[in-house]
């Protein structure tokens, strides 16, 4: 019996905010299961910055998606139907597909298994235990900040899903840890979580209150947004500072792509800062280990985060990805689908 899934294509590229105008919702028909293949229906739909790089158009570190593609995304679904020695009817799984309904994908694109006696509530595994949120978070702080107690390390988009992330395991790590932010409220959060500073971009002085709370300076940079901000804390860093570079948001809404004029090559050449742009894909092999430490966080009670959760239709995919572009979320952008 044939399964039909509600799809989200892409009809038209971005120009500026992404509107419902365009992606185009279409009813399409599953092919039937090849061997080493499930269906999924999905219930849980990953919405994330690197989504709006997708609908621009634009060859980022995939390809450039086309008109009438869909996008690819991170799913938490049940399977329906197997073909696979691995994954079983019923079972709850992360995989790698797109923002449609159902979904057929290889056994390869299945990651994680959900443990139905786990404490983690579903939503967990997207907003921490998926490779674009959790490693990303876990590399960028244990392998390029190389986070550790005396140093002071800054978090830009702090109360995002992965700057939160990344606040934790520095602190974590013995790192004194400040957060930036857009409002009183991500402020709050952020010391919730054991920031030991936090700043608001929109109404403090960002550069002033670097000063103020990191008088010896900055030692690692954990980017997620780029302009002024990222010019701020470059001027505090150290010699031999260390900067993850792992998003730009303040910059995907511009036309063209424009990324103005930063000032930071001088700062990077004088001060011998080590700069790492990093990909979640590049990093699978170190999946294991991330997880398995921020598992025990989570299970434990000692990692904490949030879910800004759409509930409805495919339509809600586009509202969170609105959402994250106008930084009005807290923590992870998720769709549940209903």
């Amino acid at each position: 019996m044939s399964t039909t899934a509600g799809v989200l294509r892409i009809k038209s590229f971005a120009h500026g905010e992404v509107a419902q105008a365009n992606m185009e919702l279409k009813q399409e028909t599953l092919p039937s299961l090849e061997p080493g293949h499930v269906l999924l229906k999905n219930l849980y739909l990953s919405v994330d910055p690197t989504h709006r790089l997708y609908i621009s158009g634009a060859e980022t570190y995939l390809p450039p998606f086309k008109l009438g593609d869909k996008m690819l995304a991170f799913v938490l679904g049940e399977v329906l139907q197997s073909t696979s020695d691995k994954w079983h009817v019923g079972d709850k799984v992360v995989a790698v597909s797109a923002w449609e309904t159902h979904s057929v994908v290889t056994e390869g694109y299945c990651f994680t298994k959900i443990d139905p006696n786990s404490k983690v509530p579903l939503d967990g595994y997207l907003a921490v235990m998926s490779a674009i949120i959790g490693l990303t978070a876990w590399h960028g702080v244990r392998k390029i900040l190389q986070a550790k107690e005396g140093q002071t390390i800054v978090v830009s988009g702090a109360a995002g899903a992965v700057g939160s992330l990344a606040v934790q395991l520095a602190k974590k790590a013995g790192a004194r840890v400040i957060g930036i932010c857009g409002d009183a409220a991500k402020c709050d959060f952020l010391k919730q979580i054991g920031a030991d500073g936090a700043i608001n971009y929109k109404t403090d002085n960002v550069s002033a209150k670097l000063k103020e709370l990191c008088p010896k300076g900055v030692d690692g940079y954990y980017e997620n947004v780029g302009g002024e901000i990222t010019e701020a804390v470059l001027d505090q860093m150290t010699q031999y500072g260390r900067v993850a570079l792992c998003g730009l948001i303040s910059h995907y809404n511009k036309e063209g792509g424009e990324f103005g004029q930063m000032r930071v090559w001088p700062q990077m050449l004088c001060k011998r800062l080590m700069v790492q742009g990093f990909i979640c894909l590049d990093h699978l092999d170190e999946a294991a280990e991330a997880f398995t430490e921020l598992g025990g966080m989570l299970e434990s009670g000692q990692l904490k985060y949030k879910s800004h959760i759409f509930s409805g239709g495919l339509e809600k995919c586009i509202e969170g990805l609105q959402a994250l572009t106008r930084g009005t979320n807290t923590g992870k952008v998720i769709v549940q689908l209903q």
